[in-house]
């Protein structure tokens, strides 16, 4: 989940299982839907989708930038950092976003051109 887990070590993990693979990894990503997860990781669920996106905006600068500085809302900032290993030949995991009901996610995967898959219809 994109909420509970730091962008830091999903980058980091995803690019040494990338390596490992030799490329073949795709990163399919939610931002979890349960409620009585997020008090475990110290979350609100109430605030899913705004961590979500920034959460995965950090994501994929760390993949995309040597050197990142950062500072947002749900995360301790980052200065002059460098996430090690960087993706293999420099292209980064091609990422899948799902969701149940968030357009906003949908909105994010195109933004960012990534793939989108669904499980259910939107609700309003």
């Amino acid at each position: 989940l994109i909420t509970t887990n730091d962008p830091v070590k999903i980058a980091e993990d995803y690019a040494t299982l990338q390596h490992l693979a030799d490329g073949r990894v795709d990163l399919m990503m939610g931002r979890g839907n349960t409620g009585p997860v997020y008090p475990w990781f110290g979350k609100d669920i109430r605030q899913g989708i705004p961590m979500a996106i920034e959460n995965y905006a950090l994501l994929h600068k760390l993949w995309r930038e040597d050197v990142v500085d950062w500072e947002g809302k749900f995360r301790t900032p980052l200065q002059s950092f460098t996430a090690t290993p960087r993706p293999l030949d420099g292209v980064p995991p091609f990422v899948w976003h799902g969701s149940i009901r968030s357009p906003e996610i949908a909105e994010q995967a195109a933004y960012y051109g990534d793939g989108f898959f669904h499980n259910n219809i939107f609700w309003p």
